[in-house]
């Protein structure tokens, strides 16, 4: 099966799409499929050595099903939603249901706003394309990376733009990336949250193709490199 869509076509056949009822508590392989994916993406960074929290996969679960629940009124959350929720309370903080300070539904208004200023929400992934393939201008692998994401991505255009809950992640992904300090900087964080969404992206020098990593259910999470 194409992995057209990640957290949908992927993982449809393991109940974990957007047509999924709605869990009460966390499917069991996802704990153990976003520590991997998270490992691959702090990969030589400082974030890696930061101690995962005892409650790091709850809360991450938990402010998912929140921001689903405000977003589309229901908690069938998809992974990719999920895991950008598991990131955030990671690097940025999630305590009192917050992003890095900032109360979670200022977010969804934030999101919704951003969605409507570009006239839906394809209109608001092909901005953020193209917003990433400006950066290609940046220095070293940070603008190779953002080049081939950028072309990768529009060419899979449906895997944030077609269903409403991923382009709304996606937004998210695109939002907390273009306030970094720098065009480097600013590609380098699109790659790993976009990576979330999309399922492939390179990252450097690295290319990671994560849209199997819950595919696996009798061995370890399946992350592939590509090309």
């Amino acid at each position: 099966m194409s992995a057209r869509r990640f957290g949908l076509a992927a993982l449809t056949a393991l109940s974990f799409g957007l047509a999924a009822p709605a869990r009460a508590q966390i499917p069991a392989e996802w704990p153990a499929v976003a520590r991997a994916i998270l490992a691959e993406i702090e990969k030589d960074t400082p974030q890696a050595a930061k101690p995962f929290a005892a409650n790091f996969s709850a809360r991450g679960w938990d402010m998912a099903r929140k921001w689903r629940l405000a977003n589309n009124g229901n908690t069938e959350i998809i992974l990719a939603e999920y895991m950008v929720w598991l990131r955030i309370c990671r690097v940025m903080g999630c305590e009192g249901d917050t992003i890095g300070g900032k109360p979670y539904k200022t977010l969804v208004a934030e999101v919704k706003a951003e969605r409507n200023a570009r006239g839906g929400q394809e209109g608001v992934v092909d901005a953020a394309h193209a917003w990433l393939a400006d950066r290609a201008s940046a220095s070293g692998a940070s603008g190779k990376a953002a080049k081939a994401n950028a072309e990768s991505w529009k060419a899979e255009r449906d895997t944030a733009a077609a269903d409403f809950a991923a382009s709304n992640i996606f937004t998210v992904a695109w939002m907390i990336a273009r306030v970094e300090g720098t065009p480097e900087a600013q590609a380098d964080a699109m790659a790993r949250w976009g990576l979330l969404v999309q399922g492939k992206a390179w990252i450097g020098n690295r290319c990671l193709d994560i849209r199997k990593a819950a595919a696996s259910l009798d061995g370890p999470p399946k992350i592939e490199t590509c090309k």
